[in-house]
Formats: structure tokens, sequence, C-alpha cells
């Protein structure tokens, strides 16, 4: 068998979530087989002199890099910018990963949507959490639908960088930021959620930096509690099934309860298992899904309205 050539990937961001990135592929031999990060952009000459290696190209600027020979491209920038730099990569002929969010609308990732489905080529959310080993336990392991969950997800991002606050550019806070995970990897396993009540706290630049949210589900009442500036932080869901299962996971330690029963802990390879999905789904056309990133910011963006803010909007 023909070991097939590693994939060319050109990123455009090198921030913190890129060195993410280029440590799964250094830890994990598989992927340093099979992907190659072989150009970098980014306009900051510190970030750029953090990526350079020998052999790899760095560039200033993304019309830069799209011009060298790629097979596909990780878009880890600011949100405000990811709806037109994944646009300008679909439509040079490339495969995207794409940061969470897609985009700072709903509408906006389904015209991205839509792009990629006219190319042929694959757009790919990078939505971390579905890819946590706690969340692929609950997965293996639920008896029936989740009829009520009860999710707090509470850090401490004060010392985030600058851009996290400023509304043109995160393009929502916390409820955008750490929520789109969180529902992200619960949305296939509950029935139709629409916000019952919405409390959002803002801090001197319009952004939510706490987040509390009242769904109806179920057979019941389930809720989401977020922050970006909580210490001692607490990352925990509760679920109860269908069949009467209760399941609790700890996203901090990486296990999960089950009917009290401690499962775990498990080492958390997120970012390894998101770059392996989509080495899989570029090689393989017939493996691809439908995006399903309009879905879970449309309900972002009723939470907004809920709560009278146009993010989202």
């Amino acid at each position: 068998m023909v070991t097939p050539a590693p994939l060319r990937l050109g990123v455009l961001g090198a921030g913190a979530i890129f060195r993410r990135y280029e440590q799964a592929v250094d830890r994990a031999p598989d992927l340093a087989t099979d992907l190659e990060i072989v150009a970098v952009a980014d306009p900051d000459p510190r970030a750029r002199r953090a990526a350079a290696r020998p052999g790899r190209k760095v560039f200033t600027t993304a019309r830069e890099l799209l011009d060298e020979p790629l097979d596909a491209v990780l878009v880890l920038t600011p949100n405000a910018s990811h709806s037109a730099l994944v646009r300008a990569s679909l439509e040079r002929g490339l495969d995207v990963l794409c940061e969470k969010p897609l985009a700072t609308s709903a509408a906006a990732a389904r015209s991205l949507c839509a792009l990629a489905a006219r190319a042929g080529r694959l757009l790919y959310t990078a939505m971390h959490c579905r890819h946590r080993p706690e969340v692929r336990y609950l997965a293996d392991h639920l008896d029936g639908e989740v009829v009520e969950f009860r999710q707090v997800y509470r850090e401490d991002w004060r010392a985030a960088p600058a851009w996290y606050y400023q509304p043109a550019v995160c393009g929502g806070g916390v409820l955008l930021d750490v929520g789109i995970n969180q529902l992200d990897w619960l949305l296939p396993f509950v029935g139709p959620l629409s916000v019952a009540e919405a409390d959002l706290t803002l801090d001197d630049q319009g952004v939510d930096v706490e987040c509390a949210v009242t769904w109806r589900s179920g057979s019941g009442r389930s809720s989401t509690e977020l922050s970006w500036r909580a210490c001692p932080e607490h990352r925990r869901t509760e679920i109860r099934t269908a069949g009467g299962a209760r399941f609790t996971l700890d996203h901090t330690a990486h296990c999960a309860w089950q009917d009290g029963r401690l499962h775990g802990p498990w080492r958390n390879d997120e970012y390894d298992s998101v770059l392996r999905d989509f080495a899989a789904q570029v090689r393989d056309p017939a493996a691809r899904a439908p995006s399903d990133a309009p879905r879970v910011l449309e309900l972002l963006r009723e939470v907004y309205a809920h709560a009278g803010l146009d993010f989202l909007a």
C-alpha cells in the first residue's frame, strides 16, 4: 500500500489556538505523518517569529498564504474575520477547518455552507468539546433522549486577549465563546430547545461576561450557566435521560459518573481528535456530514435576542 503524502496545511492566525494544534501534531506520530503545516500567516510579527520553523513559510497576509500550493487551510483568527477568510479559502478551492464560531451570524454561516457545497469542498467547524472523552462516553452509554440537563461552565478569562472584549471583533461574549461549544455537543442528544429565560451580565463594552439561560426542554426545564470571571473555576454537566439514567460529566477532570458510578478519568485529546476527523474527511468525501454550525448559532441568537442584544443578528 502506498502511503499518501501528508496534507499540506496553511494556517491563518498564529495565536494561542494555533499552538494547541501545533502541539497536537507534534505529539501524535500519526498526525505528524498525515499532516504538515507548511505555511502560517499572521499580521503580528511576534506571532510570526514564534510560528517560524525550518522549511515553513511565514507570511503577513492571508492573500500571500492562499497563493501557496496547499491542500487545506486552518482559520484560527479572531471571530469577526472568520467569514471572509473561510470564503476566500473556499474560493481558492481549498478544504477549510475553521475555529468556532464559523461566522458571527447564522445567516453568514448558512451562506458559507452553501458555498462549500457548490464548490465540493469540506467546510469543517472545529467544535472541540464533542471530542472530549467524557462526552464520547455519554454518547456511547445513553439509554434514551436527554430530557433534562444542567450545565455549569464557569472559567476565569479576565486575562484573555483584548479582542475577546471588543464587540466588533468578538461578535459575542461568553455565550458565543463558551456556550457554542457546550450546546454543540449536547444538541444531538436532546429534543427541541427554546429559551424560557436569559440573564446576561455585560461589561463596560457591552460584551456578555456571565450568562444564565433556562431552556424549555423535554419534560421539564434545563439550564446553562456560563462565566468568564469565575474563581474558582467549575465545569460540569448533569443529565437525566428518558430511560431514567443520570450522568454527571466533569469537564475539568474528564471523567463521568453514571448512576453514581465513576468512569475515567481519561486523557483529553480533543485537538488531536479534531485534526484526525478533519484529515479523514478531507481524504474521503463520502465521510463528510453536512455542517450543523448554523443550528447552534441560531439558538445562541435566540438567547441574545431574548436578552435584548443584537449579537449574531
